[in-house]
């Protein structure tokens, strides 16, 4: 978790005795159920392995634009 923005960068994917290692969400091979604030949309944000995560399979019925916020689910 970002310590100034409050938001999520990764998640832990391993620990050892030395440290702990953390997969970001733009890793390729990160999926993490989110949801979009406001509009009840859920979905999987997927990292897409150039610095930038998507989330697929969103229905027409929602309006989303750039700025609105995402919140990551259990």
């Amino acid at each position: 978790m970002s310590p100034t923005d409050r938001c999520i960068i990764g998640v832990i994917s391993n620990v050892t005795a030395k440290g702990a290692i953390v997969r970001l969400i733009t890793d390729p091979d990160s999926r993490m159920p989110v949801s979009i604030a406001g509009l009840g949309a859920r979905g999987f944000m997927m990292g897409r392995g150039d610095g930038t995560a998507r989330i697929p399979l969103i229905p027409d019925k929602y309006t989303i634009s750039p700025g609105d916020r995402v919140y990551a689910e259990k």
